[in-house]
């Protein structure tokens, strides 16, 4: 068995960083890769990842002073250690998670909360146990129980327990309806006296290139709640998405790292809240990805705006900027400021990420401006070790280039599967067109780690005739055909 440490430092005044098992549900699929035990941690944060390489440790520093740094900035404070998590390895996978607490008085690391996985022989995710501890033993609280589909890694119902009275009992379930092997619809029941009652209703929708994901609670009938439009997608992105922001909830680093946003699948998100007395949608919030910037100090930018009674208004924007190799060098979070009777882009703050010899990602610095200085306000320092499952496993290779695959089955209705590989990771595209070279919809646009990959085409919407797939990927373009035929 290896331990994976990671080592979270943070300020007094942050919450206590644990696992909701309510939201841990995307996780399950990344987690059965054998080939890669380490695959959570490493897609989660798409690190430029060297074979053979897993992540042993993630220390989190910050500032203690940070409160009062607007009148004191001194920045030569020695950072406190707040939280650390370990995960444990063998051969099958994840096994467990150990979360601890730092006990400033006692300056000693206190276990806190525990996660075991239970496989089958397939090595296939089947349990996940929570422990709490109290006065010295670890007690059990929650468990989820994973049944799949049809032999897949993809699950078809996911059962809650929570412990009472010295047993297991029913608390909630998940049932999931499969669409050509993707969820389409997510069921949310709660056990109550003695029987199983409806509490949330889940609904991915796409329409003409967009992804619709609904959500409905129950009132004696199905009532709109929240609705989050994605532009540019498909049900397969939104899944992909799904997956890396739960691997972040899990590593803790959801409010670390504004790479996370960096991940976005899509050109755009709209989310909408359903007004009950005015029966309509009403906006809350947008998300807007650029990438094509006149600004030469980035390579793609997200704008992140709010609704105000009858117009949008930025709130911020996140530009990226890569290096040589594909990865993230910094992110700079920028605010509006007017200057001059004219508004300019000011940045707040600034997240620096720095690579070791072999490309892996070594330390994230991010600065605050306060009062007209930059501010380390946190750092996040990565170690490395030789993953121990390389060689009882052997690793699949990378390819060397980008390659687009023939469409599978072609001709089709309803559906097909057009396969591609990258060799490194890197922003891809792909497209579908017309035969008279007219764009028709974007099946993929995102950042997407090395390694293959596959876009579904679906006939609805399509007339019967000839289209271009075309992909675009660094310097590589690659097109195939597929017909529909009806």
């Amino acid at each position: 068995m290896t331990a994976i440490v990671l080592l979270f430092v943070v300020t007094r005044t942050d919450a206590q960083n644990s696992i909701n098992p309510a939201d841990i549900h995307a996780i399950q699929q990344h987690m059965l890769q054998k080939t890669t035990p380490q695959l959570s941690l490493s897609k989660a944060l798409q690190i430029y990842v060297v074979e053979d390489y897993v992540a042993t440790r993630i220390e989190k520093s910050v500032n203690p002073e940070l409160g009062f740094l607007k009148t004191n900035q001194t920045t030569d404070i020695e950072l406190m250690p707040y939280t650390r998590t370990n995960m444990s390895y063998d051969e099958s996978g994840m096994i467990e998670i150990m979360y601890y607490d730092y006990d400033a008085d006692g300056q000693a690391w206190l276990q806190d909360r525990r996660v075991l996985f239970d496989r089958d022989e397939e090595g296939y995710v089947r349990t996940f146990e929570f422990y709490d501890r109290f006065d010295e033993v670890f007690v059990p609280v929650e468990r989820m129980r994973w049944n799949f589909y049809q032999q897949t890694p993809m699950p078809e119902s996911i059962l809650r327990e929570r412990w009472e009275d010295g047993q297991w009992q029913n608390y909630e379930r998940e049932t999931i309806t499969i669409e050509d092997g993707l969820p389409e619809v997510v069921l949310v029941e709660r056990w109550h006296d003695g029987d199983w009652i409806f509490d949330e209703r889940m609904s991915f929708i796409e329409e003409a290139g967009d992804v619709i994901q609904l959500v409905e609670i129950w009132d004696d009938q199905w009532v709109n709640w929240e609705r989050t439009t994605f532009t540019d997608g498909s049900r397969s992105n939104m899944i992909d998405f799904m997956l890396l922001s739960e691997e972040y909830y899990l590593l803790g680093l959801e409010d670390d790292l504004f790479r996370m946003i960096d991940d976005f699948p899509f050109s755009a998100m709209i989310q909408e809240v359903w007004d009950e007395d005015d029966e309509k949608w009403v906006y809350m919030e947008q998300f807007i990805r650029d990438v094509d910037l006149d600004d030469e100090e980035a390579d793609r930018a997200v704008y992140i705006k709010h609704w105000d009674e009858d117009d949008w208004q930025t709130e911020f924007r996140l530009l990226f900027s890569d290096n040589e190799m594909q990865s993230i060098d910094d992110i700079l979070m920028q605010v509006q400021v007017e200057a001059e009777e004219e508004l300019i882009w000011h940045t707040q703050m600034i997240e620096d990420y720095t690579y070791d010899a072999n490309g892996l990602l070594a330390h994230v610095i991010r600065q605050m401006e306060m009062e007209g200085s930059l501010v380390d306000i946190m750092r996040l320092d990565f170690t490395w070790e030789e993953d121990p499952a390389a060689t009882d496993v052997e690793s699949p290779d990378l390819p060397a280039a980008a390659t687009l695959h023939a469409a599978y089955p072609n001709p089709f209705n309803p559906v097909t599967v057009v396969p591609y590989e990258i060799g490194m990771d890197g922003h891809v595209a792909i497209r579908l067109y017309d035969i008279t070279g007219r764009y028709v919809m974007t099946l993929h646009e995102g950042r997407q780690p090395a390694g293959q990959h596959q876009v579904v085409v679906r006939a609805d919407g399509l007339a019967s005739g000839v289209y271009i797939v075309r992909m675009e990927v660094q310097d590589y373009t690659g097109v195939r055909k597929i017909t529909v035929v009806k």
